[in-house]
């Protein structure tokens, strides 16, 4: 799950025009998947990503799935739950302050999304890092 975050479903440009993904679409998207590596800590919108690239929405997340295998908030979630991973590794570092550097608006959508990428909650995570550490 937490490497799969950043890569495409696709090895080549081929492979996506062979399963229904245009080039076009594709390198939009492509566009879209590093702005969104580049931004995932603010708020960011299906709709703004769709207009960025000059797409309706709705076809827009139904090419973002085609090229990735991923909703696009799932894969903006994995990839703060990701970085959020890394920040509780520091034992003094709150868990609520590694939601909101990482863009969560609030510690319930945070746990949500925690729990839905690694089957654990924040919580459980850490005391399993405690548990490796002695």
């Amino acid at each position: 799950m937490n490497a799969e975050a950043s890569k495409p479903k696709y090895k080549s440009v081929d492979e996506g025009l062979e399963r229904g993904v245009g080039q076009l679409t594709e390198e939009k998207i492509q566009k879209v998947i590093n702005y969104i590596h580049e931004n995932y800590t603010f708020d960011i919108s299906r709709e703004g990503l769709a207009a960025a690239v000059g797409m309706n929405p709705n076809y827009f997340s139904s090419q973002f799935k085609e090229f990735t295998g991923r909703k696009i908030n799932d894969y903006i979630n994995e990839l703060r739950v990701n970085e959020a991973m890394d920040r509780l590794k520091d034992k003094d570092v709150k868990i609520i302050d590694a939601a909101l550097a990482t863009g969560f608006d609030s510690l319930s959508t945070f746990n949500r999304a925690f729990r839905h990428c690694t089957g654990k909650t924040p919580t459980e995570y850490r005391a399993e890092l405690s548990g490796k550490n002695k």
